[in-house]
């Protein structure tokens, strides 16, 4: 036997045996954690007698507890109690050792594998309480400034040959921070030095969505891949970690936005579907239906009660984070929606690819059941004037209802604004003149 043929050999020989011990290696419910149940708790945690409603004599029982948290040892109960950090101390009139609560923590950080052929799964639940006390919103937050100081990779993860578009851009509302969206990443720059703060990675698509959190301390990422993935993140830009993912879409999403006390993440894309998530649990708690194309602009208002999305056909619709129901639906952009921002708890600036911006006073707007009724109601001048505004155009009958002699002029304005009867979704004020011209193929 040759001396290349020997090499091969002990080449294959060593790897299997590395492939053997990788396996050996792993903590799993059947082979390493079941027996440590056995010992300790399946006296009082068992089909016939499950205190606390708990279970642990299978996996199945177990994970349907809720009690452990894949890579997540903060907020897995049972850890906590059988270390004794929480009460009620388990076990109740003992302790595990210290290499049995080794191997439960092995066992949570790994990813609660049920058997050496598993896969592993991980808690998506955020590993802090992100929401704020409401009393704090709208002030500047305590301590240093919120910055990436020395915790994030200063060298791009992509590299490309020639440059590209710039995705997204955020402005922290404190720091001397901007956030610009690039290729599988997204750039940190000091608006005081030029230079970068820090790069945080996107490995899984292009961010297409970027906003800083009312204190800036977090920055939501949203983006994904085209027809494939969709999702966002919650990055703490002083730690320098990703602490939140949510959604799943089949679609890249467009457009996301973090409410100012922290409790929400509003996210939307090509399916149109405005989707709302808990920071608590990462839970989808929304998903709403109503825009007519892709939505492309997404933002909570002041104090998070109210969220406001837009989309490519120039429609904005403003929801409640909670319950979910739509509070108001503004029309009257011919273009797509690229901007929404809250001047107040009430009023909506928004900005259009018709060359124009608007200020929406939402207090103003006829509810949407005002609208509802516009679709069956008999035309007359006020129905005309209001359903288009509405979303619910409603043809003039073949004759006219006044003669010319006795139709009263139309309404200017002024008059119109200082009616009790202000149509649904009247914009405010409008800046700039809609163009002529078509929309762009970009915008299509």
């Amino acid at each position: 036997m040759n001396t290349r043929n020997l090499r091969t050999i002990a080449f294959a020989v060593g790897f299997v045996a590395a492939g053997a011990g990788f396996a050996a290696d792993k903590v799993t419910y059947e082979d390493n954690v079941l027996p440590i149940f056995r010992n300790n708790c399946l006296k009082c945690h068992n089909p016939d007698k499950m205190k606390a409603d708990l279970n642990l004599s299978t996996y199945d029982a177990l994970m349907t507890g809720e009690v452990v948290a894949g890579g997540d040892l903060d907020n897995s109960l049972l850890y906590q109690l059988v270390t004794h950090a929480e009460e009620p101390n388990m076990p109740p009139k003992s302790k595990l050792t210290d290499p049995e609560i080794a191997t439960l923590k092995a066992w949570i950080v790994g990813g609660l594998l049920k058997d050496s052929g598993s896969k592993a799964v991980m808690s998506t639940k955020p590993k802090v309480d992100l929401a704020l006390d409401p009393d704090s919103l709208g002030k500047r937050p305590e301590g240093p400034t919120p910055m990436p100081v020395e915790v994030l990779a200063l060298d791009p993860y992509q590299r490309t040959e020639r440059t590209s578009i710039s995705t997204a851009i955020a402005v922290s509302p404190w720091a001397p921070l901007v956030a610009i969206g690039s290729q599988r990443q997204v750039l940190l720059y000091n608006t005081d030095t030029l230079k970068i703060a820090g790069i945080i990675p996107y490995p899984k698509g292009y961010p297409h969505s970027v906003n800083f959190s009312a204190n800036g301390k977090l920055l939501i990422i949203g983006g994904g891949r085209g027809a494939n993935l969709g999702f966002s993140t919650v990055w703490d830009i002083t730690k320098g970690e990703q602490i939140l993912t949510v959604g799943d879409d089949l679609d890249s999403v467009l457009a996301s936005d973090i409410s100012a006390d922290q409790r929400y993440i509003a996210h939307g894309g090509p399916d149109r579907f405005v989707r709302i998530f808990s920071t608590d649990t990462g839970e989808l708690v929304h998903k709403i239906k109503k825009h007519t194309d892709w939505i492309t602009a997404m933002r909570f208002g002041p104090k998070g009660k109210y969220v406001a999305s837009g989309d490519r056909a120039g429609g904005i619709h403003v929801w409640e984070a909670e319950p979910g129901g739509r509070a108001a639906s503004l029309m009257g952009h011919r273009g797509r929606i690229t901007g929404l921002e809250w001047a107040s708890t009430n009023i909506v600036i928004s900005s259009s690819e018709d060359g124009t911006a608007k200020m929406w006073n939402i207090d103003e707007v006829r509810p949407p059941s005002a609208c509802a009724a516009l679709k069956t109601a008999t035309w007359s001048p006020s129905v005309a004037i209001a359903a288009p505004h509405c979303g619910a155009p409603v043809a003039a009958p073949s004759a006219p209802l006044l003669s010319p002699a006795t139709s009263p002029p139309p309404a200017s304005p002024a008059t119109m604004a200082s009616s009790s009867s202000v149509p649904t979704g009247t914009a405010k004020s409008t800046f700039g003149t809609p163009p002529t011209a078509k929309r762009s193929p970009a915008s299509r």
